[in-house]
């Protein structure tokens, strides 16, 4: 696979997380000052939580990379498209959900109190929705290659 899909995969993993994600739910919903958004995405930071809410984090992208070493599916271009897509949605979902955690405690909604859950379920979650967004960027390249090669 080529380095800048690898490149892409580390900077998913150290950037999309809860605490930056927090930070710009603070900037961007809260209305918060770059500083100040930080100070408060920050105020309840502890090393040892963050860490273990990565080890979750780090569960897709974990099985991404055997899957895009060992598969083979880098050599074709829908292979490519499969695990480019795969990765998106890895992505996207971790930030949909960090966000949609984040997002009540800076709006007038309800805050559940089951949300910190989603530092656990959004990673699993994740997992089967990047599969499902890898098999369909598949089958439809396949299906794009197939018609327009006749």
């Amino acid at each position: 696979m080529h380095k800048g899909y690898w490149l892409v995969i580390s900077v998913a993993l150290v950037l999309i997380n809860e605490v930056t994600v927090h930070w710009l739910v603070a900037v961007l919903v809260g209305h918060y000052n770059v500083d100040d958004g930080y100070a408060v995405a920050g105020r309840y930071f502890a090393l040892g939580s963050f860490l273990f809410s990565a080890a979750f984090r780090a569960l897709p992208y974990l099985i991404l990379v055997p899957v895009a070493v060992i598969s083979g599916l880098h050599y074709t271009v829908q292979g490519k498209s499969a695990l480019w897509s795969a990765l998106v949605a890895v992505a996207g979902i971790h930030f949909w959900g960090y966000w949609d955690m984040l997002e009540p405690l800076y709006t007038a909604e309800h805050a559940s109190s089951t949300a910190a859950l989603a530092i656990v379920f959004v990673p699993i979650h994740s997992v089967w929705m990047g599969a499902l967004a890898g098999l369909l960027a598949f089958v439809l390249v396949k299906a794009g290659l197939l018609m327009f090669k006749r």
